[in-house]
């Protein structure tokens, strides 16, 4: 569950930093990085695909074995899939991943006639190629 924490909060604070280094890039006016589409399939995949893997993949496990078996809720006990520190840095490895997926396709389509709508295509395209939980 930990984990599914974490990847929460990486999923839409990488959507959020992408949309707000263009902002900042475009100075604030009214153009849009990502075409409604692209922005309700982002939602859509990045919500259900994790949780319904992690939902297969998720046994239940009777009470005896739970009891002897008591070591099962060791890394919960100890924090170690959710914890302060796991936080912050993936929170620091959202913001690494987010100014790759705005400045790389920015910086390679400098010099040509492509839009800010159609590098807002790019940066979504990126996200999924960088995307470590998938």
């Amino acid at each position: 569950m930990g984990y599914m924490i974490l990847y929460n909060f990486y999923r839409n604070a990488v959507f959020v930093l992408v949309l707000f280094w263009y902002a900042l890039y475009i100075a604030f006016t009214l153009s849009t990085a990502i075409n409604e589409w692209n922005s309700v399939l982002y939602s859509v995949i990045y919500t259900s695909v994790p949780t319904i893997v992690v939902g297969i993949l998720d046994k239940d496990l009777s009470r005896t074995s739970l009891l002897k078996y008591p070591q099962l809720y060791g890394s919960g006990q100890k924090q170690e899939s959710y914890n302060g520190k796991l936080f912050w840095l993936t929170i620091a490895d959202t913001v690494w991943q987010s100014v790759v997926a705005f400045f790389v396709p920015l910086l390679a389509y400098r010099k040509t006639d492509v839009d800010g709508s159609s590098i807002g295509d790019l940066f979504l395209s990126l996200k999924i190629q960088f995307n470590p939980e998938l």
